[in-house]
């Protein structure tokens, strides 16, 4: 910080030699003018000083019969000097200034965090709904308004807090441990547990609600499996009242899951030629401006980064920097063996359980069925799995009919 505010002052970098040197820098110093990274040189020394104190230092020259040479010029009023005469580059330098303190009045980055169950697309949704986007005026918004037409819009979500950090709106949310119906609404004061695969049940442990189904049943995709109306009978076992309640309990399903892929015999691949381009892009919102033509190539692959300009952590400018990468290729043919298309097929078939692995559903039994075509192998595999299962919904129509 002090250098910073002596470049602003200005001073010079001077070479001091003569009689008695050491002399003027106790002169100095008594007379607290101020001088630094004193270094010996040659016959003297060399030292910074301003450039106010280079005019007080003639008598301290004379009485220790010294003399100083100017090296180097340095500081703001040296660097106005030298430019003087270009005016137009700061007349843009100032317009530069300007258009950037100007953007960062508005919007131009939004951050949502906490969420679980809601999408992004939907909180920015919201936001749209209430006029918040892309360059809104900073001072336009009102996140105490915010934060509560968020909460009665979703009940789901317990609490909420909007923050502008700069350029950056920062929504952050908590939502309780519910589901969520189709319609978006928090359905934890009463709901029934449905099946979301048909199947057969394996295992049923209910904890809350009537259970409508046991073990062995066999169920469709949307029945009810355990409801949210507990009725209350009377001594002549007639029905005195039903309370609604939220269902609550532990479902097993196995379920028949298909799954079908093929291999071509002949399959083109890419070989990429090694030549390769470069676009540049400067983009501000959704307005690019290439600055560079790329060559043209017959078949290639475009891979594009872009960057949002950052000069602090939550300062954000609508300008975007990047570039799109165009990348030669020719096809080739390569032509598979019977083991080959089956070796691929498997490849993928494996993924495929790694990802209903990563869902919890456990594959029981597996079915396979290959067929031989003359350009292609197809497979056929019938799965049988285990998942545990139940969605809660709003208690329906059909259900309440029965108080």
């Amino acid at each position: 910080m002090l250098s910073f505010f002596r470049y602003l002052k200005g001073y010079v970098f001077v070479y001091l030699y003569g009689f008695s040197p050491e002399r003027f820098l106790n002169l100095c110093n008594n007379h607290h003018i101020k001088i630094w990274k004193v270094e010996p040189y040659e016959q003297g020394y060399q030292f910074n000083i301003f450039v106010s104190d280079l005019f007080r230092i003639k008598d301290f020259l004379r009485k220790t019969k010294t003399k100083v040479v100017i090296r180097k010029k340095l500081g703001l009023p040296f660097l106005l000097y030298r430019y003087r005469k270009r005016k137009i580059f700061f007349l843009c330098l100032a317009l530069c200034a300007f258009s950037l303190f100007l953007t960062t009045r508005f919007l131009w980055s939004f951050e949502i965090s906490g969420n679980r169950t809601l999408t992004k697309d939907i909180y920015m949704d919201f936001l749209k709904n209430e006029n918040i986007f892309y360059g809104t005026p900073i001072h336009d918004i009102n996140t105490s308004e915010l934060e509560k037409q968020l909460r009665n819009q979703y009940d789901y979500i317990t609490w909420a807090s909007f923050q502008v950090n700069g350029t950056r709106l920062v929504l952050t949310v908590k939502e309780n441990s519910g589901i969520i119906s189709e319609a978006g609404k928090n359905t934890e004061s009463s709901c029934d547990i449905c099946a979301s695969v048909s199947g057969v049940i394996t295992k049923m442990v209910t904890r809350t609600g009537t259970p409508l189904v046991g073990v062995g049943s066999i169920v469709s995709s949307g029945d009810i499996l355990i409801s949210g109306l507990i009725p209350v009978y009377n001594d002549d076992e007639t029905i005195k009242t039903i309370h609604k309640t939220k269902a609550d309990g532990d479902i097993v399903i196995e379920s028949n899951l298909e799954y079908k892929d093929e291999q071509l015999f002949r399959v083109n691949h890419k070989l990429y030629t090694g030549r390769e381009s470069r676009k540049l892009i400067l983009a501000y919102k959704d307005h690019e401006f290439h600055i560079q033509l790329p060559e043209e190539y017959e078949k290639y692959d475009i891979m594009s980064q872009n960057k949002i300009i950052s000069f602090e952590t939550y300062q954000y400018v609508p300008i975007y920097l990047g570039y799109e990468r165009f990348m030669e290729y020719t096809n080739t043919e390569e032509i598979l063996n019977k083991d080959m298309a089956l070796c691929r097929i498997n490849d993928r078939f494996l993924d495929f359980c790694k990802t209903l692995n990563q869902k919890g559903i456990q594959i029981i039994k597996k079915d396979v069925k290959i067929n031989y075509k003359k350009d292609r192998v197809e497979v056929l595999i019938n799965l049988t799995v285990r998942q545990s299962d139940g969605i809660m919904m709003p208690i329906s129509n059909v259900t309440e009919s029965g108080e």
